[in-house]
């Protein structure tokens, strides 16, 4: 099991049956922005960049991604069943 995997479980675990859940992130994108965001940013590694679909388990409701910020950032929401 991946790192983000285990995380993403572990929200799921705690939030309480119907919350909505709210993942956003940077893409490959920003990293190409100039100016000091950039400078600002660690080294980045190529798997964070995608949100992480697969590991959310299909008995989530609600899934939903989008881009922000012209495609900088990445945003994925869902919603723990009830």
């Amino acid at each position: 099991m991946s790192n983000a995997e285990n995380k993403l479980k572990e929200m799921i675990r705690v939030a309480k049956p119907g919350a909505k859940l709210y993942i956003i992130d940077e893409t490959s994108e920003l990293i190409k922005f100039p100016g000091f965001i950039k400078k600002l940013l660690p080294k980045p590694k190529p798997e964070v960049f995608d949100p992480p679909l697969p590991f959310i388990p299909l008995q989530m409701i609600n899934v939903d991604t989008h881009s922000i910020w012209n495609n900088r950032f990445w945003a994925v929401s869902f919603q723990k069943p009830r």
